[in-house]
């Protein structure tokens, strides 16, 4: 499904706000595109296991996540006391599959590299932009993994 009509006129000129380099309120604009897009239904608000959620190729511009950095985040997020209330539907946020199938074998990828990664499950239903170092820290965490 694409944007269309008044909703793409409105994705569109918040978009362009946030691409102006004097822009201070990205956050808002961020928050009215991600609700443009959900008011759509284009997006919509589940909840997932972290099994079922891959990284998604492109997150971080593409660099592939690390075991240790994974660690390293998810200590630093436990540290100073893990909140669910944080990491909620309104944060995280994930695409499903192309046709490509270009998420899951990244993700593949990933998680065959380290023993430290949780597997990816048959449920897999999509790859992370946000959270996916704290998504795969519970998932390994869970999957009683080295850390």
């Amino acid at each position: 499904m694409k944007l269309t009509g008044e909703y793409l006129q409105r994705f569109t000129a918040s978009y362009d706000k946030a691409c102006d380099a004097n822009q201070s309120q990205i956050v808002t604009l961020m928050d009215e595109m991600q609700q443009i897009l959900i008011d759509s239904g284009v997006a919509r608000k589940l909840r997932l296991p972290p099994k079922c959620v891959g990284v998604h190729p492109k997150n971080r511009g593409g660099k592939r996540m690390s075991p240790l950095a994974m660690n390293a985040r998810g200590g630093k997020i436990i540290s100073v006391g893990f909140s669910a209330r944080l990491c909620n539907v309104d944060r995280c946020w994930a695409f499903q599959e192309g046709d490509g199938q270009h998420i899951h074998k990244r993700t593949v990828e990933l998680t065959s590299s380290s023993p430290m990664f949780m597997g990816l499950e048959d449920e897999y239903l999509g790859g992370s932009v946000g959270a996916g170092h704290l998504n795969q820290l519970l998932g390994a965490l869970n999957a009683e993994r080295p850390c």
